[in-house]
């Protein structure tokens, strides 16, 4: 399916005129053989081009044997010039192989460019010419193509697909088709794509570039290196049989689209993402550029609304592939297929579900919304070293198609809180969307509303009630210790019980509430009104757990204890903000005071 949708993406109109023409690939061409239209070299033969410079010039794929491009290839096929080890019967006949196709594309074309290049190669003798190459100090190894110099000054690299010869393109891509024909090494059978019976290539005719960790010369989407692989006796590309046709398309149009960075992204340096449409679309993918959810999701917003908007959503198909490189080969991770109007749909329930407030009980509406990227960073100590494709593809395929996130994640979740004994904003927006995503209804949603501690979640299970609460009472008696000791104490609350408290809060929280109580003590004394509004937030915490099996609960499993870090996030962000909005009280009280003071003086 991925294969044909490729090929049908590049049929489409508006992609087949970006994509390279048949045959034709951008190629690192290093040097430029001027001659005349007689054949003969100018002045100045041999210009060198520079270092990154590629031309759209004839191309095709050679693992073995002999294969000649047209009219560009390295100096052993154009000049029969190599190094000195190389066998002379094979250079010989790579040369003699690529003067023969360039003198039927003469005969064919009768093109005069073509015909001065026939000529060219004709008069050069290998044997004593090839020391004016040695002579430049020329390596055989780098691209050679022609410069035809016409008498009125015009210039023609008949190579180059933007010279404008048809006729010469017509016959490379007739050529190439006829290719195996000729040599009998492949079959005629029914082509995968086309569904049609067809001469099928060997070897794909495009290798794969752009994939993270790929070889630099390409990586290959359909191959069988190894006996394990093959089946009913066939090879290489031969055991998924493919024209040169479909290959050629599927190919160009998934390189098109990893070259595009509005079709493309790469995430965490390893995984590609190429995501497109059926038909072609308005929408502005180039939002997508630089990974800023809050802007995505509002041009997602307006992009769903009206009838209309969704009637054509609706019928355009949305596709996306996860690609991988595995040394020479290209490994789908995934391969998403849906509505365009569902993508959206579901892309802006993701953002929703992982709404939550800041560590200060704020909501940040320019950073509300958290990227792939930074989700599955959260989940490892070390995310270089730790991160996998699989975790990071379950993301996106969940934000794009809907689903739900696996409960290994709410897991290792668990075991990063509690190892360092902190619930960032990160891991908790990512334990609310692992858990929206688990619940199938609105309705037995808690957290659909649960974005800061004023919505108040009602769970329909008693012990993740409790868990939740008994969170807000570990980062509430947190509080209270920093209130009475301040914040130089050497090992708190949370550094020495953290991991008890969420695992077994029946045998933590008692003692720990009981200990609470000196320093609750020590505010009545010293700070009465701190000491009542302290008090006052424990009684109502501690009204909202459940006293079935005694006050706390024994035990928690790994998703109560995840419900356990929300609690104690979102309690925390509102102590945070309390006292934030405290000392912005106080500061405007005593501005009022000295300016009316100030006011009486007068």
């Amino acid at each position: 399916m991925l294969l044909k949708q490729l090929y049908d993406l590049s049929q489409r109109s508006d992609i087949k005129a970006k994509l390279p023409i048949t045959g034709y690939n951008l190629v690192p061409v290093k040097w430029l053989v001027n001659i005349d239209l007689d054949g003969n070299l100018l002045s100045s033969p041999f210009q060198e081009l520079g270092k990154r410079e590629k031309r759209m010039v004839p191309d095709c794929k050679r693992s073995s044997g002999i294969k000649p491009k047209l009219l560009a290839d390295k100096g052993d096929y154009v000049f029969g010039y190599a190094e000195a080890d190389a066998p002379a019967d094979k250079v010989a006949e790579r040369h003699q192989q690529f003067k023969a196709l360039v003198q039927q594309c003469a005969e064919v074309t009768q093109s005069p460019d073509v015909m001065a290049v026939a000529h060219f190669l004709e008069q050069w003798t290998p044997a004593t010419d090839n020391a004016k190459l040695s002579e430049q100090g020329i390596d055989s190894s780098q691209v050679f193509t022609f410069c035809v110099h016409h008498p009125d000054g015009i210039t023609v690299i008949p190579a180059d697909a933007q010279a404008g010869l048809p006729k010469v393109q017509d016959f490379w891509a007739d050529h190439l088709s006829g290719a195996s024909s000729k040599s009998g090494s492949s079959p005629i059978m029914t082509c995968l794509v086309l569904a049609e019976d067809r001469l099928v290539e060997e070897r794909m005719p495009i290798s794969i570039k752009g994939i993270p960790n790929g070889q630099t010369s390409g990586t290959a989407l359909v191959s069988a290196n190894a006996a394990p692989f093959t089946s009913y006796g066939l090879k290489n590309s031969l055991t998924s049989p493919i024209s040169r046709e479909a290959g050629e398309g599927f190919g160009k149009a998934l390189n098109h689209l990893l070259s595009d960075e509005s079709s493309r992204f790469i995430l965490n340096n390893d995984v590609a993402y190429v995501f497109w449409t059926q038909q072609t679309t308005r929408l502005r993918t180039q939002t997508y550029k630089n990974d800023q959810p809050s802007k995505i999701r509002a041009v997602l917003v307006k992009a769903i609304q009206g009838k209309k908007r969704t009637a054509r959503l609706k019928a355009n198909r949305f596709y996306g592939a996860a690609l991988t490189a595995s040394g020479a080969r290209v490994v789908v991770r995934d391969w998403i297929d849906t509505t365009l109007h569902s993508a959206i749909a579901n892309l802006i329930s993701w953002f929703d579900a992982q709404d939550l407030v800041d560590a200060y009980g704020e909501v940040d509406y320019s950073r509300r919304y958290l990227s792939i990227y930074r989700l599955s960073r959260c989940l490892y100590r070390d995310p270089k070293k730790e991160d996998i494709a699989r975790i990071t593809t379950r993301l996106m395929r969940v934000a794009i198609k809907g689903g739900t996130l696996t409960h290994e994640m709410l897991t290792q979740l668990v075991k990063r809180n509690r190892a360092e004994r902190n619930v960032t904003r990160d891991r908790a927006a990512l334990i609310k969307l692992i858990l929206t995503t688990q619940l199938k209804t609105t309705e037995d949603n808690p957290m659909a509303d649960m974005y800061c501690l004023n919505a108040k979640p009602q769970f329909k299970d008693s012990l993740e009630q409790a868990a939740y609460h008994c969170g807000r009472l570990l980062a509430q008696l947190e509080e209270i210790q920093t209130q009475a000791l301040g914040r130089g104490v050497n090992a708190t609350l949370i550094d020495r019980f953290y991991g008890a408290a969420s695992a077994t809060p029946g045998k933590v929280l008692g003692k720990l509430v009981a200990d609470a109580q000196p320093h609750l003590a020590r505010l009545r004394k010293d700070r009465r009104g701190a000491y009542e509004a302290l008090q006052q937030k424990l009684e109502d915490i501690l009204c909202n757990i459940s006293p079935e099996s005694g006050l706390f609960p024994n035990s928690l499993n790994s998703q109560q204890q995840s419900i356990f870090a929300l609690g104690y996030y979102h309690q925390r962000a509102q102590n945070r903000k309390d006292a934030k909005d405290g000392a912005a009280a106080k500061k405007r009280a005593k501005t009022q005071a000295t300016a009316a003071v100030e006011a009486d003086s007068e």
